[in-house]
């Protein structure tokens, strides 16, 4: 999750403040794992940031994804010159059982006006879902029945947007505002289609010549374009929203968690990613709030069951939870305490070594595990030996026990 993204859709903008955390306790000595082990991973409990700055990076990073069996990855979008929709057709083209998350900044792709950006936005969306219609289609060949094809990858396949507003200056048109719209517009042509349906039942008692008629008006309305967030296509793409729980203001945490719930009641959200940070109580806090927010949502039953790529969330599923997480390194810990990430909030202690921050690491995915919460790692991971890294604090996460 792109950090200049965050920071803007929890609605805070400026230089990230460290903040001080409880002392957390020491998790194990990673003990390093035998490289045989990535031979034959299991299947991928996580998800991968993927970085790389033109499709030539992108194309080299396939054999590493491929050999290793990483399906689970998310696209950023740092900029308005990113080829999102070619990114996206080369990995589903090319990745048996992608998962795919693509970050979609409304800053980066703000159009003249917000009823253009909201355009371009839902453009973007029927793009993408072709990209996965076509790749089924193309998969679909040389197997035993088509439908039964079409059934295997409706399982594996999946797509989801992550919409975030964007950082610096704030706009009016931001990630509430338009999945308001969107769903504004959802509603409105279900209601037509009720209409349509109601004419449908009442055609065969008109006269011949109202008949035609009507049957004409049909047509002309099954000829409209339909709005691009209303089919239930499993390759549809579903929306995700980030939230922030380690702001240490009072007041733009509270406003954080309205925005959140102004997100989830447009129900369009399958998915929350939640920001990085390192103070366990906030990220405690948090969990409850999204609860509390979920509890509230019409029909809400047990997330367990998510995992859908409809773009409406089922009135039976609760929203999928990813977190944010780094990989440790001396480089990191630099570049977070000299050139902090807006909205990242790292404690000193965190800051302070490599072995500081792999133990609270291993803290924060225990938490995580607690929580139901699928760990993001957003530190570039294109080599044997820092996929071993991962691999060791995710089972250095596994080991301990969290009060969270």
């Amino acid at each position: 999750m792109s950090h200049k993204h965050i920071a803007k859709s929890a609605g805070v903008a400026g230089t990230a403040r460290h903040t001080a955390s409880r002392q957390q306790p020491s998790a194990p000595a990673l003990v390093a794992a035998p490289h045989l082990a990535l031979q034959h991973p299991p299947q991928q409990q996580w998800r991968l940031e993927l970085f790389f700055k033109s499709q030539q990076e992108l194309q080299a990073q396939l054999p590493f994804l491929q050999s290793h069996g990483i399906t689970r990855v998310n696209l950023t979008n740092k900029s308005n010159d990113d080829q999102l929709l070619q990114s996206a057709s080369f990995l589903q083209a090319n990745i048996p059982g992608l998962d795919l998350c693509v970050h979609y900044s409304l800053k980066y792709n703000y159009c003249r006006s917000p009823a253009a950006t909201l355009a371009k936005l839902q453009a973007f969306h029927s793009e993408l879902q072709q990209v996965f219609l076509l790749g089924q289609q193309r998969e679909a060949t040389g197997t035993t029945t088509q439908q039964q094809q079409q059934q295997q990858q409706q399982q594996q396949q999946q797509c989801h947007i992550l919409l975030v507003s964007g950082g610096g200056k704030k706009k009016a048109f931001d990630t509430v505002a338009a999945l308001q719209q969107l769903a504004q517009q959802q509603q409105q042509q279900q209601q037509q289609q009720q209409q349509q349906h109601h004419q449908q039942q009442l055609v065969s008692s008109v006269p011949v010549a109202a008949n035609q008629s009507a049957a004409k008006r049909q047509r002309t309305a099954a000829s409209s374009p339909a709005a691009p967030f209303s089919s239930s296509s499993s390759c549809q793409p579903a929306f995700a929203v980030a939230f922030n729980p380690y702001l240490p203001d009072e007041a733009a945490a509270a406003e954080e968690v309205a925005r959140l719930k102004a997100k989830l009641q447009t129900g369009l959200v399958g998915r929350v990613y939640i920001q990085m940070g390192t103070d366990l109580q906030r990220l405690s806090w948090g969990l409850q709030q999204l609860q509390e927010l979920c509890s509230e949502l019409p029909g809400a039953t047990d997330s367990s069951s998510s995992g859908s790529g409809n773009s409406r969330r089922s009135s039976t599923q609760l929203p999928q939870l990813f977190g944010s997480l780094f990989i440790p390194s001396k480089r990191l810990l630099a570049q977070m305490r000299f050139r902090p990430w807006s909205g990242v909030y790292l404690s000193e202690e965190y800051l302070g070594s490599v072995a500081a921050a792999e133990a609270i690491t291993a803290q924060l995915l225990a938490a995580y595990a607690a929580g139901g919460v699928v760990p993001l790692v957003e530190t570039a991971v294109k080599k044997d030996a820092e996929l071993e890294h991962v691999v060791q604090l995710l089972q250095a996460g596994k080991t301990i026990d969290t009060c969270v």
